[in-house]
């Protein structure tokens, strides 16, 4: 027997999906955590004078770290979502055998 949140779950993500699967929606919720993640590196990189021993750091060396920060920032959005998708798609499936055994005992 599901409880009434499981069945709300269950309701909702055959309602919503698809729709959370796309590439769109997961970088729309994953870009903050992403950027999160990746904006430290191009902190520090900007404020390089933290330590004496830094040598100085070129126009095309920033921009080149700074493609790396968004490529960081873009991959950690994307497979963070893609996770959570999969977690929410296996809760799903779970739910629906679960679902299927209490049928077949009634």
């Amino acid at each position: 027997m599901l409880t009434q949140e499981e069945r709300d779950f269950v309701t909702f993500w055959e309602e919503n999906r698809e729709k959370e699967g796309s590439l769109k929606k997961m970088m729309m919720y994953g870009a903050p955590w992403g950027l999160l993640f990746a904006l430290p590196i191009m902190v520090v990189l900007i404020f390089h004078d933290w330590h004496k021993r830094v040598g100085n750091i070129s126009t095309g060396q920033v921009i080149v770290v700074a493609i790396c920060v968004a490529a960081i920032a873009f991959f950690y959005a994307y497979f963070r979502q893609k996770v959570k998708w999969e977690e929410k798609e296996q809760l799903y499936k779970e739910l629906k055998i679960k679902e299927k055994k209490t049928e077949e005992k009634k």
